[in-house]
């Protein structure tokens, strides 16, 4: 299951959109996006994306909405990444080594 969903003026938070399917599957991301525009989300209106990191949602974002708005991975993504790499790196590891502890915060 994916899901939409947006926050108002004040905060509140509203769901937006529910698909079945998985994040990564480009059909199903690409149809959320668009029934999202038919429903009358202003593409055009500077939106900011928060995404756990998924690759497909980033460029259907950027060919739905066009690539003028901002996209952010999601913390709470980025800090279990993180935690896991803390868990399975070999000892001795350098945080600052590609694909090791610090690479989570890059992607």
């Amino acid at each position: 299951m994916m899901g939409a969903v947006g926050v108002d003026a004040e905060g509140h938070k509203h769901v937006l959109a529910i698909r079945e399917g998985a994040t990564e599957n480009a059909t199903v991301v690409k149809e959320l996006l668009e029934d999202l525009v038919a429903r009358r989300v202003n593409g055009d209106q500077k939106r900011l994306f928060v995404i756990h990191g998924s690759k497909v949602l980033h460029t259907a974002i950027n060919a739905i909405f066009g690539n003028q708005h901002p996209v952010q991975r999601c913390r709470a993504h980025i800090a279990v990444r993180i935690s896991r790499a803390v868990e399975t790196a070999p000892p001795g590891a350098s945080a600052n080594e590609p694909g090791s502890l610090g690479s989570g915060m890059a992607r």
